[in-house]
């Protein structure tokens, strides 16, 4: 009996293979297909892309040899505007610190003479008083005749 039972089991076996062979080939098949024709197509697409991107790829790099061309030219063109217009500026910036100079010297020049001016007077104010501190001691008409005359000559 086990040998019997062993008979069907391996009978059941093949029928269910057989079922499931029959039962599965068309949409296992039919998914296999599917799938190779969707790997087609999306090769095709990426080829596509790929081309659409060397494409785009070249137009950006003639682009970008243009922009570095107008770039330069610009720069050159700048840097000669530049130059043409530093020599002015140098040239402008120098009289300017010239007149500046000259307007220094001419302040110095009226500072000094203010200052002397102040000196003197301070000078002449002190010799005044020095003389009427000695004059207001008691001194006679010919000693005060003497210090005008020595007052007179220091000031000259």
């Amino acid at each position: 009996m086990p040998v019997l039972s062993l008979i069907y089991a391996f009978i059941n076996l093949i029928i269910l293979g057989l079922v499931l062979f029959f039962a599965l080939r068309k949409s296992v098949g039919a998914t296999l297909v599917n799938r190779k024709e969707d790997f087609i197509k999306k090769s095709k697409e990426a080829h596509d892309y790929y081309q659409e991107s060397v494409k785009n790829f070249d137009q950006i790099q003639h682009r970008m040899s243009n922009i570095e061309q107008e770039a330069y030219t610009y720069l050159e063109e700048t840097k000669n505007n530049a130059n043409r217009l530093g020599i002015a500026t140098i040239e402008d910036a120098k009289r300017a610190a010239n007149v500046l100079i000259e307007d220094a010297k001419h302040l110095v020049g009226a500072e000094a003479r203010q200052m002397r001016n102040k000196i003197r007077e301070k000078f002449v104010s002190s010799i005044i008083e020095q003389t009427k501190v000695k004059l207001s001691t008691n001194v006679n008409d010919i000693k005060r005749n003497e210090y005008i005359d020595e007052y007179s000559r220091e000031k000259r």
